[in-house]
């Protein structure tokens, strides 16, 4: 569970941090770096631990997914990455 909820957490963060440096926002993307590979080492950390607990692998894997869609969906509701209806401005 730890390595599910660590990777859903670390990749949500990259995602928005991807989305932050696409937008110039150059002081807040490197905090969300620096915590986004805070946390994938601890996800990492216990997967090397468990090298033969083929559940941690699942577990990597399926917390990356989550975090991925975990992700857009925030990035949609804070409307960071597009224009509303084509108006900029």
């Amino acid at each position: 569970m730890l390595i599910f909820f660590s990777r859903i957490i670390d990749v949500t963060i990259g995602t928005i941090r991807i989305i932050f440096v696409s937008r110039g926002k150059k002081y807040l993307a490197p905090v969300l770096g620096f915590f986004e590979v805070l946390v994938w080492i601890v996800a990492i950390s216990q997967v090397m631990q468990n090298l033969n607990n083929f559940a941690c692998y699942f577990a990597y894997a399926a917390g990356f997914a989550t975090g991925t869609f975990v992700g857009i969906i925030i990035e949609e509701k804070l409307a960071i990455g597009t224009c509303c209806k084509g108006y900029c401005g």
